[in-house]
């Protein structure tokens, strides 16, 4: 669907890269969900399972010479944390990173990672501004993180912007 959408609205400085995301390289089920939710964790019966291969954005980067990366989003059903975790070089390389990604408790624990571990991660990795988008902006640094769980639970997700 993403290159047909490329091809439709001639688009011709975006690569479309048949891989996922995560912490490791190499090959992994993934779970296609019709209508969205498809992931690379099992969380509802009735998902088509195919074999895709796997990357991590360190080694894909890499591969490209470290370019400079201002702007990452992710919304990848709770691989947010692998993929982070997978991204450490780049977080490290790029000193005005900003990444736009997507919180929800239930894909996170579906993927085996407490949402309070994933909130760790990103200030283990130097984020020192995380704000949620739809809460105008508003720094979780000045919650409650178990509150703001329990927030974020009740609604479904929220899209973190993170920067360093």
């Amino acid at each position: 669907m993403l290159v047909r959408n490329l091809i439709v609205n001639s688009f011709t400085d975006v690569v479309a890269v048949q891989a996922a995301v995560a912490d490791f390289c190499g090959n992994k089920a993934f779970y296609h969900v019709l209508g969205g939710g498809s992931s690379l964790y099992k969380r509802m019966d009735g998902a088509s399972v195919t074999t895709v291969r796997v990357t991590t954005l360190d080694k894909f980067f890499s591969q490209l010479n470290w370019p400079r990366i201002d702007l990452v989003k992710m919304d990848i059903e709770g691989a947010e944390y692998a993929a982070l975790k997978g991204a450490k070089e780049l977080v490290c390389r790029n000193d005005s990173l900003n990444m736009v990604v997507e919180f929800n408790p239930s894909t996170l624990e579906a993927a085996g990672v407490s949402p309070r571990e994933f909130l760790e991660l990103l200030m283990e990795m130097g984020f020192r501004q995380v704000r949620v988008v739809e809460w105008n902006c508003y720094s979780i640094l000045d919650m409650e993180w178990d509150w703001f769980i329990d927030e974020v639970r009740r609604k479904g997700s929220v899209n973190l912007w993170c920067h360093k």
